[in-house]
């Protein structure tokens, strides 16, 4: 005997099939990462970076739409009157509808303020080939309420450009400190932009082959010297001191047997001397992931080129995005170190730290709860990721910390803390 499925019962499976395949559509479409999804969801951060000068305090960070990790405008919030109050978001975009990342933020002698970033194209997704990339600068004059029209400071289409970060010099001087590659040749670069509006590159190291990468500059506060930290994987953390009239040779800071985690530094001056702080990790490198650390160590170059090594390290934990804070002078030799910590990966009571280095024989870390109920998320497609990196920046004798918030949503906040 056949059976045969009745005209009506067709139907209303064909109907199923159908309003089941248009419900897939709807989410691929509307997925965060998805082409409409950023319309839907909505914005979030990571990457924050904050500056302060005299009572001014700014913090940035990169908006990015639902999960995906690509952003196309940097965010800025001000204050005039040292974080008590703050104006409203200002978006900033690169030239040309190009997206944006790696902001980093620095104030000039007479307030105005710089934000530095890398722009780029690419087809919206962490794991794409950027290209047509620039490194870009937008500058806001003392008292100006919104930034004016951002220029390119670096733009070659055959030149692959990545992490600028910027400081101000003792007299006033913008520097922007950048990897840039191409064909079979690589360096690390410095544009420079003067009070006066005029521009100079120079090249800091060029070589055929040259690894170094993520770099990152500090200036002497008391004087037209400049250090630049970076990552030579084959090698570790190496520095170089370079000033008006000269650039140093690359001095190796970490030790041969320590496994170094693939991340930028990040560096300070105090009283002449530079501290320098990176990451220790027994992970294998992985592109898609922050490093999680066993260990971050500080390295303190003293003028005559000697190092003093001083390490964070608590049993048990992970660690991550160490960030130097700069110094004060009110504070004297005092030195700051933010960070993230947790027990294990995704973690959901991670907390933000501060450890604070008190000067004496022999030195000794004292460590202070900032935040608590944070994520200690390292995958970059997780959607509690933090991004990349702290800000950390000195209002007076206060620390203040920029972090992403990523209990829930991720959002930019500050945290204000003193010695």
């Amino acid at each position: 005997m056949t059976s045969r499925i009745s005209h009506p019962a067709r139907r209303r499976v064909a109907l199923s099939v159908g309003g089941l395949l248009v419900l897939l559509t709807l989410a691929l479409l509307l997925r965060p990462e998805g082409p409409w999804g950023h319309k839907l969801w909505p914005a979030e951060a990571i990457e924050p970076h904050v500056a302060a000068s005299g009572t001014q305090l700014s913090y940035c960070w990169m908006e990015v739409a639902g999960a995906g990790e690509v952003a196309t405008a940097i965010a800025v919030q001000r204050s005039q009157d040292g974080g008590e109050t703050f104006g409203p978001v200002e978006h900033v975009a690169a030239p040309g509808e190009r997206l944006s990342a790696d902001p980093t933020l620095a104030f000039g002698q007479d307030g105005t303020l710089y934000l530095s970033w890398l722009a780029f194209r690419s087809h919206r997704s962490i794991e794409s080939e950027p290209f047509d990339m620039a490194i870009v600068v937008a500058t806001a004059g003392p008292g100006s309420k919104h930034f004016g029209p951002p220029q390119f400071v670096a733009e070659d289409r055959q030149t692959t450009y990545d992490k600028p970060w910027s400081t101000v010099d003792s007299e006033g001087v913008l520097h922007v400190v950048y990897r840039a590659a191409w064909g079979n040749r690589a360096g690390l670069y410095d544009t420079q932009l003067f009070p006066d509006g005029h521009r100079q590159h120079r090249i800091l190291v060029e070589e055929p082959g040259f690894s170094g990468a993520l770099p990152v500059v500090c200036s002497d506060p008391a004087a037209p010297r400049h250090v630049v930290a970076y990552l030579r994987p084959e090698r570790g953390i190496e520095l170089r001191v370079f000033d008006t009239a000269s650039i140093g040779e690359g001095q190796l800071l970490s030790q041969p047997q320590e496994r170094v985690a693939h991340e930028g530094p990040s560096c300070v001056f105090s009283q002449g001397q530079v501290f320098v702080s990176y990451g220790v990790s027994d992970g294998v490198w992985d592109s898609a992931r922050s490093p999680l650390l066993r260990q971050i160590v500080v390295a303190r170059r003293a003028q005559d080129g000697g190092i003093q090594r001083h390490i964070i390290e608590t049993k048990g934990e992970l660690l991550m995005h160490p960030q130097l804070l700069p110094p004060s002078g009110q504070l004297g030799p005092l030195i700051q170190l933010g960070y993230l910590a947790g027990r294990r990966e995704n973690d959901p009571a991670a907390t933000l730290r501060l450890a604070t280095l008190q000067p004496g024989l022999p030195p000794a870390w004292t460590v202070e709860t900032l935040r608590d109920g944070l994520q200690l998320t390292a995958h970059r497609e997780d959607r509690r990721w933090p991004g990349d990196y702290l800000g950390a920046a000195r209002l007076g004798e206060r620390a203040v910390v920029a972090y992403i918030d990523n209990h829930r949503r991720r959002q930019a906040k500050l945290l204000f803390a003193k010695p």
